[in-house]
């Protein structure tokens, strides 16, 4: 890369061999810059060295697009770009060098997404792999500054980056959990090169055993439970709420906007963005969480996060304006952006657990349950089959009892006409020598899901069970008034 001085010249000039252009955006995003980039084409792909291509950035931001490549939208035109290989590059700071008379295409990108988007649609191997090199025998976690959300990233993705909540080997990280092998080196790669990861050279002392999802699932595959989404049982009430209130925030972040990420009106100007942010950082800072809350430091991350990327846009007057136009348009939030595909891809693994389920194969049904969770963490269903299946496939451990009855009971908070959270917490009690207790869920269950062969047959057995104990205690009864009766008589 090198350095320009002329009035109208480049400020800087780079060759795409030694710096993919995905990385050069990822630098002008760190450092806020605006100006237009030439990319010129390949030598060794193209014949015509007039073929080139402008990427214009606002802020560090992409928005707009001037390629030979026909896309809808900017991610896409940037695609064959960032995987190109061969070429330069020319950086002209403050100009805008799209041509009037060409076709472009404009939107709001950032950088990260634009680099996630290319990597899936075709991206050089061996850009990846020199990256990666020398990661062998480390360990990684994600890095305070990690931004998710901004990375535009699918819900199989975005469960993948939960292993990095702790330290992690890199080989075991590459297994996938829920990636392919390939996948899960690229999604490294991108948390390389954006800085989202920090690297270690030895474990730390608190690492779990190794236990994990893979791609390629086995039936005897331990799989890696999620935290708790109730709170724990005998955890103080301040912490209890503290608890709720992370994981509501937590679940609002794809709907809420930036003005409601930071509690603002629509008309606030970028003070009032820094005095909010200013507060909730406050008490929103992961680092001060006590530990009792540590099974929610990730959620409690992507929420400062997410409050930290909505500040940026709101203070910085540039990105300001694109967002209020994106906003205008019907868009401005992480959910208008994935649309329904983390409920979708949630409702899918619940039909697949529970056909798994039905087949006896526990294990399989497990996998599909956490594959739920993780896609929607508070989609009822999901939480039922989740906690159940652990139950289960934990060999019904009494350990297991309250944290499967606690998460049932969170689904049921979320909807308390969940036949299935009802069904299980019924053959839990049931299990825990609580039969009166089971004997009312089942009566919810059966009301809720006719067909539910299962709670019908329990609720009769146990009925007829109850009755029974009735009757032996009136007799019982009975018979000592009678004897007391009789000895006076005698």
């Amino acid at each position: 890369m090198s350095g320009g001085s002329g009035e109208n010249g480049p400020t800087v000039e780079g060759d795409l061999a030694k710096t993919p252009l995905g990385h050069v955006l990822i630098y002008c995003l760190g450092k806020r810059l605006t100006g237009s980039f030439v990319v010129y084409p390949d030598p060794r792909i193209s014949g015509d060295p007039n073929a080139s291509a402008v990427v214009m950035v606002r802020g560090g931001m992409v928005v707009a697009a001037q390629t030979q490549q026909d896309g809808r939208t900017v991610l896409e035109s940037l695609a064959p770009l960032c995987a190109q290989t061969g070429g330069g590059y020319a950086f002209y700071s403050g100009q805008d060098r799209l041509d009037p008379d060409r076709p472009s295409v404009q939107g709001t990108a950032d950088p990260r997404a634009v680099v996630a988007h290319a990597l899936r649609t075709g991206y050089p191997s061996a850009v990846v792999d020199t990256v990666l090199t020398g990661l062998d025998g480390q360990y990684v976690s994600e890095s305070r500054d990690a931004d998710y959300h901004a990375y535009g990233l699918r819900p199989e993705e975005l469960a993948w980056t939960r292993q990095l909540v702790h330290a992690i080997a890199v080989d075991r990280l590459l297994k996938g959990a829920g990636l392919l092998p390939d996948q899960a080196r690229r999604m490294l790669y991108l948390l390389r090169i954006t800085k989202a990861i920090t690297i270690a050279t030895s474990a730390p002392a608190h690492e779990a055993e190794d236990s994990g999802d893979t791609a390629d699932f086995e039936p005897d595959s331990q799989v890696v439970p999620i935290e708790n989404l109730a709170p724990p049982a005998g955890l103080p009430e301040p912490s209890a709420q503290r608890w709720r209130e992370i994981l509501g925030r937590h679940h609002r972040l794809e709907h809420d906007d930036c003005f409601q990420v930071l509690g603002l009106p629509r008309h606030a100007n970028s003070k009032a963005a820094d005095a909010a942010f200013a507060k909730l950082a406050r008490h929103w800072t992961p680092q001060r969480l006590p530990a009792e809350l540590a099974p929610m430091m990730s959620r409690a991350k992507a929420v400062f996060g997410r409050m930290r990327a909505a500040h940026r846009t709101l203070s910085d007057p540039w990105l300001r304006i694109e967002y209020l136009a994106d906003l205008d348009a019907g868009g401005g939030t992480p959910s208008n952006r994935h649309g329904l595909s983390g409920v979708l891809s949630a409702e899918q693994h619940v039909r697949r657990s529970r056909r798994k389920l039905q087949e006896r194969d526990n294990d399989a049904a497990l996998f599909h349950a956490h594959q739920a969770v993780a896609a929607d963490d508070v989609q009822p269903d999901a939480i039922a089959l989740y906690s159940y299946l652990r139950f289960e496939v934990g060999g019904r451990d009494p350990q297991l009892v309250d944290e499967a009855l606690a998460n049932l009971a969170f689904a049921l908070e979320i909807n308390a006409r969940n036949a299935l959270a009802r069904r299980f917490s019924g053959v839990i009690l049931e299990h825990a020598g609580r039969p009166h207790e089971a004997l009312e869920h089942f009566a919810h269950a059966m009301r809720e899901d006719p067909d539910d062969v299962h709670s019908a047959s329990r609720f009769r057995e146990l009925s007829e069970l109850s009755e029974r104990e009735s009757q032996s205690s009136l007799q019982d009864r009975a018979s000592s008034v009678i004897g007391k009766l009789f000895g006076k008589l005698g």
